[in-house]
């Protein structure tokens, strides 16, 4: 069975399942459905842990062989699967449906994780096994009806009373992005009391982001976008140094290359619509911007940096040796167009 990371909650109030699989390309939910199933099985007894990273050459019998030796340590297990990328071969949809029947599952909490799955992936048939032996959970990017309420309901939960024109303000300021709106509510929680202010106005907010001296991961891929290698270096070094992880900076250069990518392959007569813009979430006061970098790029040098994005992952992840930043670093050149390989 399917539902929404924003219907987990509710599912997870009902009753919780042997197997789960989570995937998706909105980071913030993502995350907070892995964290609330983690949560609510250490709270029904499953406290040992065991995590596997599954790539291409992963031995598959390591993982069973741990499922079918007892624990000494506890009588229920959560063990957890991370797929990355998420390019699930048919092979690898069978096992891990497998996976969600073994006769263990009265002591063995599954818990499989991936990014963005293709849609033929998702309309496969190992992936339908998958589903109707699992609880499948799709942290999709919010429309913008969408968000507006996720906004509404976040602010509520945090004890504030608002307004509309406040949500649709946060809502812009932030561009849509939900883990930025989610910092910038964290912040109003620890500067104002929810019972001392009676209605959450604009000015709150306002205050609250331009009182935030920090660069933010979107700073960094417009410094990048724009050409500027100074303000560039400036912002990266300033995100290390803060100890940002380089995972979510990844995600945020990902995104939007591969967003650049969807463009270039609607682009008419190498001319590009502010409705297609519109479309793929560009909003007006960063036109000029993306507007610039797509007549100074081509599609084979955005490709190549997501070539190279898959060896940062694999550093951050630790799966092979060297400095996530380094090449992380050399990605953001390659995006003002300073260093080319």
């Amino acid at each position: 069975m399917r539902i929404l990371a924003q219907d987990l909650a509710q599912h997870l109030k009902r009753r919780l399942a042997n197997c789960y699989f989570v995937f998706g390309d909105e980071p913030l939910q993502h995350t907070e459905a892995m964290d609330a199933i983690r949560f609510e099985a250490r709270q029904q007894g499953y406290t040992e842990r065991e995590v596997f990273q599954v790539t291409s050459n992963f031995e598959w019998a390591s993982l069973f062989s741990s499922v079918n030796t007892p624990s000494l340590f506890s009588e229920k297990r959560l063990i957890e699967c991370s797929l990355g990328e998420g390019k699930i071969a048919k092979s690898l949809s069978d096992t891990l449906a497998k996976l969600a029947t073994l006769e263990h599952s009265t002591s063995i909490l599954f818990l499989f994780s991936a990014s963005k799955l293709d849609t033929k992936i998702q309309q496969s048939k190992g992936f339908s096994q998958l589903e109707q032996k699992s609880i499948t959970i799709y942290a999709r990017s919010l429309s913008t009806k969408e968000a507006l309420m996720w906004i509404e309901k976040r602010l509520a939960t945090a004890g504030f009373k608002t307004t509309p024109l406040v949500i649709q303000d946060l809502f812009e300021r932030t561009e849509g992005n939900l883990l930025a709106t989610s910092q910038v509510i964290t912040k109003l929680q620890l500067s104002l009391d929810p019972q001392k202010t009676p209605i959450l106005s604009v000015e709150n907010i306002r205050d609250i982001i331009s009182t935030d001296a920090r660069f933010t991961i979107y700073d960094l891929v417009d410094a990048s976008l724009s050409g500027s290698v100074e303000k560039t270096a400036r912002i990266f070094s300033r995100l290390k140094d803060e100890g940002v992880d380089p995972i979510l900076v990844l995600w945020a250069i990902t995104r939007e290359v591969r967003t650049i990518l969807a463009l270039f392959a609607k682009m008419q007569g190498g001319q590009i619509s502010s409705s297609l813009l519109s479309e793929h979430g560009i909003w007006k006061n960063r036109e000029p911007l993306i507007r610039s970098f797509i007549h100074r790029f081509s599609t084979t040098m955005l490709q190549n940096i997501l070539l190279k994005s898959k060896q940062v992952d694999d550093r951050a992840k630790g799966r092979v040796q060297g400095s996530a930043w380094d090449l992380l670093f050399s990605i953001c050149l390659t995006l003002t167009g300073a260093y080319h390989e």
